[in-house]
């Protein structure tokens, strides 16, 4: 037989089951939880190159003992806080600020720089009290600025170069859609791209990085891999500037926290190869050093050298080795390196597992590729054995000028003088400034009648490794060649093959 149930029963059970959840939550009724302390904003004001300045204000029901803004620089970056002026710690609304300068080298921020921070109250009681996260990014305060984007770049520029801004948007664009795939770098996270218009707006930007920057230079891009940010000079070589530092923060990344262990020689060689808008320098360089047998060992270019031309030979011999590692064994290989140096083994090892053959057998069959000699590593000299009556007799010291019981080289007992190797003179260098290069900073000379001396006032660097440095690199070459200099190494190139023949 079929039960059924009548409206009005439906109702009644209704209603009880109301009144059950009615006294079920009078028994225990709820309290809103209302923090003791508030925060009603908080921002930061860039008064770049000199500073920024973070601000909060909050309501507390509470007695405060301080007031600290924790906060982060990029996704390179570790933490940093500090702690706010607080204007009245009795008031039940409290104003704070921080004045953090960034015009040192252990504390810049290259403008462009996305900032992270929340602001902690910490009371009398111990308790901590955090607001909302707050994100903002900084600008150089001097001027005002627009952007534009392709992608995950982004770039910022400020007066009419709308146009310039996205020429150079498109090809960096394009320069990370190249390179991310070969190095095995991530290119979603965005890049800022702060571009300058002359070097006076980019001397100010830059000088507080280090000493060595002074108004006798030129810096046309500078990467900061820990901060995702590229400065820019904007000029005629402004492309193949700003894809040669963004290579260098696709490497950074491919790296992780293991920069360090990429071999110079191996990372200028890679930000060269994703350079679009290469010039012919480093061709006619790599070319006379082949003759003059003036090509360095990738073994040791940890560090390049301080002469001139050989500095820009060593840019020329990393860009035509990536290029000839690509071509022979595959682009898959160097993304493959870059797992094996994320993992934490050196760039050399990372090399040798990834190729199976050394850096140095490697460097002999490109060698062999472009006709050069190979490279054969002195032998060590075995230290003699000392005789009785070596040990017994007087030391004489070797000296090329004769002195009081010395042995004049070419008596009797001495080695014989060796005969200078009949090598062209190499090119007249071009000017550039002494300090060892860096990497990752592009400059040229300025030409400058009267230039003013580098300051000195700065406080010790205290630079990331992974952030820029100097790296004497533009779009044709490391240092530009003039016309004349490069008519002078052609010359000398053409008499000193028709000489050996």
């Amino acid at each position: 037989m079929k039960r059924t149930i009548s409206i009005p029963i439906i109702a009644l059970a209704a209603v009880a089951l109301l009144t059950a959840v009615t006294t079920l939550a009078s028994d225990h009724p709820a309290v809103a939880q209302t923090s003791p302390v508030r925060f009603l904003d908080g921002g930061l004001e860039s008064n770049f190159p000199e500073s920024i300045r973070f601000y909060t204000s909050f309501e507390s029901d509470v007695e405060i003992e301080d007031v600290r803004v924790r906060f982060s620089t990029g996704p390179a970056t570790t933490g940093q806080y500090d702690y706010l002026d607080l204007d009245d710690k009795s008031a039940s609304l409290i104003n704070g600020e921080l004045e953090w300068r960034v015009n040192t080298s252990a504390r810049y921020m290259p403008p462009g720089t996305t900032v992270d921070f929340v602001f902690e109250a910490i009371a009398e009681d111990g308790n901590e009290y955090v607001s909302e996260p707050h994100s903002q990014m900084m600008f150089d305060a001097r001027f005002e600025w627009e952007v534009v984007s392709r992608g995950p770049i982004h770039v910022w520029y400020h007066g009419p170069v709308q146009v310039r801004a996205e020429r150079l948007a498109e090809a960096a664009k394009e320069s990370m859609e190249l390179m991310g795939p070969i190095i095995g770098s991530e290119t979603e996270t965005p890049i800022v791209v702060t571009l300058y218009n002359n070097n006076a707006e980019m001397i100010g930007a830059v000088s507080a990085r280090s000493a060595t920057i002074s108004r006798e230079l030129i810096t046309e891009g500078q990467a900061f891999y820990d901060h995702s940010v590229v400065l820019v000079l904007s000029g005629n070589r402004d492309i193949g500037t700003l894809t040669h530092e963004l290579t260098h923060i696709l490497v950074g990344r491919a790296a992780g926290g293991n920069s360090a262990l990429v071999p110079l020689w191996f990372n200028e060689g890679l930000a060269e190869y994703g350079n679009l808008d290469k010039g012919l320098s480093y061709d006619y360089f790599l070319d006379w050093a082949v003759d003059t047998q003036r090509l360095t060992p990738f073994t040791r270019l940890q560090t390049f050298p301080g002469d001139p031309n050989l500095v820009i030979v060593s840019y020329g011999q990393s860009r035509d080795f990536i290029e000839y590692l690509i071509e022979t064994y595959g682009p898959e290989k160097i993304a493959e390196t870059f797992t094996s140096i994320r993992e934490g083994r050196s760039g050399d090892l990372a090399i040798r597992n990834v190729y199976g053959k050394t850096v140095q057998q490697l460097d002999n069959e490109w060698r062999d590729h472009i006709g050069a000699d190979p490279y054969v590593p002195p032998t060590p000299t075995p230290t003699p054995e000392t005789s009785e009556e070596d040990a017994t007799s007087e030391y004489k010291l070797l000296t090329l000028t004769p002195v009081t019981g010395g042995i004049t080289v070419g008596e009797a007992g001495a080695s014989p003088t060796p005969e200078p190797a009949n090598t062209p003179v190499p090119p007249t260098p071009t000017t550039v400034p002494t300090e060892a290069p860096d990497p990752e900073v592009q400059i040229k000379t300025a030409p400058t009648e009267s230039p003013e001396p580098a300051t000195t006032d700065q406080e010790p660097a205290e630079e990331s490794a992974s952030s820029g440095g100097l790296c004497n690199a533009n779009s044709n070459g490391p240092l530009e060649a003039s016309a004349l200099l490069i008519a002078v190494l052609l010359g000398g190139l053409y008499l000193g093959r028709r000489v050996r023949r």
